[in-house]
């Protein structure tokens, strides 16, 4: 799968705003290619209350785009994708690792939570080789919901003409990971959207 300028720029979204991740609460996450599993590609591990789960990757690209895994013809964009399901208890903390082949380079990380006063995705953005490591509590005032993490490649959204030197805009995604946390039978109490925000560095 080779990305077309339209697909880059539906990935670009993504990586440049937390608040991109929203529709992740209700699994209806409608972007990106649908989940294969591929033996040779990086997992994610997720861990919480004695279990765990090695998450595949939506997608994985090399970090310039120019070969994906899986191939699907279509637009990214019209291909549905259902996250990874691993619940966790409201009261758990989900203990997220990451391999080599992603702390390597920098990282994006969205967890979406379920708040009194309504649905809020924050995000934490990895130096390379940082970060291997994050720990996200679920409480009962803050339900984690879901979670998406984002390698970065080398490659500028396409509006940026003034190149990676210029220090503006966003570096495309070369992956996605997405998990669904929500505890089972969970009912969301407010789906008001809150604006997303920068979550504070816990790099280890």
């Amino acid at each position: 799968m080779s990305l077309q300028p339209q697909d880059r720029k539906a990935l670009a979204v993504l990586a440049a705003t937390a608040v991109a991740v929203v529709a992740l609460i209700a699994g209806l996450t409608t972007v990106l290619v649908k989940t294969v599993h591929h033996d040779d590609l990086p997992q994610v591990s997720v861990a919480a209350d004695g279990h765990g789960l090695r998450a595949d990757p939506v997608f994985w690209c090399d970090l310039k785009l120019t070969e994906c895994k899986p191939f699907d013809p279509r637009p990214l964009p019209e291909i549905p994708i259902t996250p990874v399901g691993f619940p966790v208890a409201t009261g758990s903390t989900l203990t997220l690792s990451v391999p080599e082949e992603v702390s390597a380079g920098p990282w994006s990380l969205v967890a979406q939570y379920s708040t009194p006063k309504g649905l809020q995705a924050v995000q934490w953005i990895h130096h390379s080789g940082t970060t291997f490591t994050q720990l996200l509590p679920s409480t009962p005032d803050r339900v984690l919901m879901g979670v998406e993490i984002t390698p970065l490649s080398a490659v500028l959204e396409d509006t940026t003409p003034e190149g990676f030197e210029s220090g503006q805009g966003s570096l495309l995604p070369r992956a996605m990971y997405s998990i669904k946390t929500a505890p089972g039978g969970y009912t969301v109490p407010n789906e008001t959207e809150l604006p997303g925000i920068r979550g504070e560095s816990s790099e280890s």
